[in-house]
């Protein structure tokens, strides 16, 4: 299943070239750094469905007292970011993709603002550099009911990196 998802997913060169290249040069200038973790906190719209069980510190808690020292925090909701950066900043380098969220239910602020088929395209590459971004890390954090998270998780596992934990956060069944 990860191959045939990582097959799915494969970028094409210009893809890499003007979409995942960039995002790795303004979250990674330096390069990926070693022992990264990812964390994604998924709030956004899915805060209007359920009820928010899981909060910053479940998503945390397994990695603290690892050796694991940079983080990179993928999320829908800005506030989830800001509170990761507030409650973990002193522990973690935290690494985030800097671009605008809301947390009324729409994934991306710009997005409001573009009609049609651009509106759409844009959607596509900013979800497509957090996927990148975040299969980076050795070691995930994510809840598996979340169909985002099990896509980074069979990504993140048919590059190779099957044999680091995935933390599995809240509700595992799908």
């Amino acid at each position: 299943m990860s191959q045939l998802v990582r097959y799915m997913v494969r970028p094409n060169s210009l893809t890499v070239k003007e979409i995942i290249q960039p995002a790795f040069s303004s979250v990674f200038p330096l390069g990926v750094p070693h022992g990264l973790a990812s964390v994604f906190i998924r709030w956004g719209d899915k805060g209007n469905e359920v009820v928010r069980l899981e909060d910053i510190a479940s998503h945390f808690k397994p990695l603290i007292g690892s050796q694991i020292k940079h983080i990179y925090v993928g999320s829908d909701s800005q506030n989830a970011i800001d509170q990761s950066i507030c409650m973990y900043g002193d522990i973690f380098k935290i690494y985030y993709l800097n671009v605008s969220r809301s947390d009324t239910g729409s994934f991306y602020v710009e997005m409001q603002k573009k009609d049609g088929t651009h509106r759409v395209v844009e959607y596509m590459k900013l979800n497509l550099m957090q996927l990148y971004l975040s299969v980076q890390g050795n070691v995930i954090s994510g809840q598996l009911s979340s169909n985002w998270c099990r896509l980074e998780h069979k990504l993140h596992d048919a590059l190779g990196k099957a044999y680091y934990n995935y933390h599995a956060i809240g509700l595992t069944t799908y």
